[in-house]
């Protein structure tokens, strides 16, 4: 049946059977202009992965008073059914961006940009993402302690991953690292194909044994662990707002877009923002806490006279506090390969889009449609030593169907990603007009070293797809899906690289680009996420973070979201340090 005829007899059956889940009673009141107050105490502006998160935990304090803006709106059925997360991609639920042209990656496509989808929604990223739920490593916390970032290392911020999470996910001798009793529920998937059995048992092949990477182990492979509950996902919106939308304390501004922070002196005073087409001005008491993500954020900051002083004053932007705002982006390159199958080995397609699937989905929770994009498993692994590693730089996360092929050809694939880049790329202003998008310049193998991580990881992949556990399946290589280099010979060395230059893209893990340290000179926020000389602004999201985690992202921001409520209850006298 064709997408539009599915999607709604989706939602019709959804409604039906999982009435209570879905009700739209549950969403957080949306306040008008009119309803908003002229003051609070704290306004956070976005609530994504952290922003939700901040939003909860400061409300848990009844005499604050807290406002949170979103520039879009709600989540939808669609965007909550785990597989159907890519085909929200590009519409109202995504900011839509893309990246400057480069002549080192995305070079299949015509333009030469990629495709940055990031969450215009409540919720944010979290809830249009692929819901792997994937914590930073030791060895990254302890890095970022090492920059000079004082209660930031693996010690330190293992409770705060901890906090939020309800584990639903048996973790044997690894549950002294899992939570329990937060409010985001971390689950397994109810659905599981033929080959990615495959998958695991090719590690085991290779040395590498199925291990919790949420756990003691940062090397291995594991089944996915994900955002969700009853096969649904379970964005931060969803786990952090919707149970605490009867709190009088928290007000909700819904597709409002905060344009600039009012400043009086170095000190935040208010935000202006623009709705319906009218610009509002709403003071604050404390403290504006920015949460906009690795792009919004700094593009605030920025508007608002914060970030480099030379780039602000070419569009006249009176400069506040001179900082390096939108340096440091850092994001995970990701490059795979496509491989056919048996037909009982994989889902194809025809099997997703059916009738069945949806009683599967909405009547029994389980089938196709519970798998976010079909990513049902991930590998750390490490390049530079052995599969009993310490560390890993490479992450593997595999797919056991692609919808884009023609005539219902199963497959499987997997993407690799560097995990440790060092190339560094820039948010920027190309005008002083908030409603501009900025200019977003990943420098994606700006450093020639990231193109010798990303070689090794498609030597690994190769190894991968001759093991045993998937010649078992006749597994081939799908040629005709990189038909860019055709010129080159498969296996070489030769094809890799033209694959990683011509078919690279994000991993969507962008970070960094208000970076946290004790210096003005290199970083935008101090260690409690201060604005490095101004007073009452803080950033508390993915754009802290001074170097990438060696994972998915979204865990990182969650736990950022838990520690940063917790920096800010101190600074307040509502929590002892």
């Amino acid at each position: 049946m064709d997408y539009q005829t599915f999607l709604a007899l989706l939602t019709t059956a959804v409604l039906y059977y999982r009435y209570d889940e879905f009700n739209p009673a549950q969403e957080v009141k949306n306040q008008s202009n009119d309803e908003l107050k002229k003051e609070y105490d704290f306004i956070i502006v976005g609530a994504g992965s952290a922003g939700s998160v901040m939003a909860n935990r400061l409300t848990e304090i009844p005499e604050w008073n807290v406002l949170l803006f979103e520039a879009g709106g709600e989540e939808t059925i669609e965007s909550q059914t785990p597989f159907l997360a890519v085909n929200v991609w590009g519409g109202p639920l995504d900011w839509n961006y893309t990246t400057t042209y480069k002549s080192l990656n995305c070079l299949e496509k015509a333009s030469g940009m990629c495709f940055w989808p990031r969450g215009k929604v409540m919720g944010g990223t979290s809830s249009i993402n692929s819901q792997i739920y994937l914590r930073g490593t030791r060895q990254d916390h302890n890095n970022w302690a090492a920059l000079g970032n004082v209660g930031w290392s693996y010690e330190d911020i293992l409770p705060y991953y901890k906090k939020s999470e309800d584990s639903l996910v048996p973790s044997g001798n690894d549950a002294q690292f899992h939570g329990y009793k937060g409010y985001q529920p971390i689950s397994p998937i109810p659905y599981r194909s033929v080959i990615s059995g495959a998958f695991i048992e090719a590690g085991k092949e290779l040395g590498y044994k199925e291990t919790d990477l949420n756990g003691a182990n940062d090397v291995g492979f594991m089944r996915v662990q994900t955002f969700g509950k009853n096969g649904t996902r379970y964005s931060t919106n969803k786990a952090f707002l919707k149970p605490i939308r009867s709190r009088k304390n928290l007000s909700v501004a819904k597709r409002a877009l905060v344009t600039r922070i009012i400043f009086e002196g170095k000190r935040a005073v208010g935000v202006e923002f623009v709705r319906d087409g009218q610009k509002r001005r709403i003071n604050v008491k404390k403290e504006v806490i920015v949460s906009g993500g690795v792009i919004n954020s700094p593009q605030l900051l920025m508007l608002s006279g914060i970030g480099p002083r030379e780039h602000l004053q070419s569009f006249n932007i009176p400069v506040i506090a001179d900082l390096p705002v939108g340096m440091n982006l850092q994001d995970h390159a990701n490059t795979g390969l496509m491989f056919s199958v048996d037909r009982n080995a994989a889902p194809t397609e025809n099997e997703v889009y059916s009738e069945q699937s949806i009683i599967d989905y909405a009547q029994n929770d389980r089938g196709l449609l519970t798998t976010p994009t079909v990513n049902e498993a991930i590998a750390g692994i490490d390049t530079k030593g052995s599969p009993n590693s310490q560390s890993r730089n490479l992450e593997l996360t595999f797919n056991s169907i692609n919808t884009n092929l023609d005539d219902n050809v199963t497959s499987w694939a997997v993407m690799v990603s560097n995990l440790v880049p060092k190339s560094r790329g820039r948010i920027s202003l190309v005008s002083s007009d908030p409603f501009q998008k900025p200019r977003i310049d990943p420098n994606y193998f700006g450093d020639p070293d990231d193109y010798q991580i990303a070689l090794e990881g498609q030597r690994f992949l190769y190894k991968l797809s001759q093991t045993k556990a998937f010649q078992k399946y006749n597994s081939k290589l799908i040629m005709s899906s990189y038909s860019a280099c055709t010129n080159e010979t498969y296996p070489s060395d030769g094809f890799f690289l033209c694959i990683i230059k011509k078919y690279s893209k994000t991993a969507f893990h962008p970070v960094g680009s208000c970076k946290m340290g004790p210096n003005p000179g290199d970083s935008v926020v101090d260690p409690r996420l201060r604005v490095h000389k101004l007073k009452n602004v803080r950033v508390i999201d993915a754009s802290i973070m001074p170097l990438v985690t060696k994972s998915n992202t979204n865990a990182p921001t969650i736990m950022i979201g838990e520690k940063g409520a917790d920096l800010v209850k101190q600074d307040h006298g509502k929590l002892l340090i």
